[in-house]
């Protein structure tokens, strides 16, 4: 019995690019999940309820009471979703419609997988260039947590991932202390104890 359940959004005073994220999600061809965002300006609320309304999507939003960064907000959504599978997504990027459906088929083949990550293209929004492919490579053989540590194996953005709930929180979350690469500090720290595992798409 798998359940997707829970994505989360995290967004600050940016209401066009959560528009353009959440009509990413609206065309997802698995259809198994329910939005958190959590939005980390309350001067935005009625503009962020306002775009969240404008989708016919399961959608839950939680203003913060203040700007708690990226890390607090995004552990204080996991907290709140309440689910197995969470699926992490910024308001400054988008989802292929077959994500979460590639995701669901890579968990039902792999269940014990801690992570599933997948490739991702890099679109400019203000440079003239072509999307660049950058495809996802298989975890190394051996140490993760030393190729993590080299800097030989990375995961470029959060929102290309799927996280277990459960080992996310009993790792504490991305560290909100750190003031930079929270991403790269929570990846290292559930390689000491979780499996990565990666979509060949």
């Amino acid at each position: 019995d798998w359940r997707f359940r829970r994505v989360l959004f995290r967004s600050y005073r940016r209401p066009d690019r959560l528009r353009s994220a959440l009509a990413s999600v609206s065309r997802q061809t698995e259809r198994d999940f329910e939005v958190l965002v959590m939005n980390n300006d309350i001067a935005t609320s009625d503009q962020v309820e306002e775009v969240a309304s404008g989708f016919d999507l399961p959608i839950r939003v939680f203003h913060n009471e203040a700007n708690l960064g990226q890390s607090a907000s995004r552990n204080r959504g996991v907290e709140l979703a309440e689910s197995e599978i969470v699926a992490l997504l910024d308001d400054d990027d988008s989802w292929l419609p077959t994500f979460l459906e590639a995701n669901r088929a890579r968990r039902e083949t792999d269940p014990d997988a801690s992570l599933v990550y997948c490739g991702h293209y890099v679109v400019w929004s203000d440079i003239p260039l072509a999307p660049r492919a950058q495809p996802a490579s298989p975890p190394p053989d051996g140490d993760l947590f030393r190729s993590i540590l080299r800097g030989d194996f990375t995961l470029a953005a959060n929102s290309i991932l799927t996280i277990k709930r459960d080992e996310y929180v009993a790792l504490g979350g991305y560290d909100p202390n750190l003031s930079g690469f929270p991403d790269w500090d929570f990846q290292l720290r559930l390689s000491r104890t979780g499996r990565f595992v990666h979509i060949a798409e």
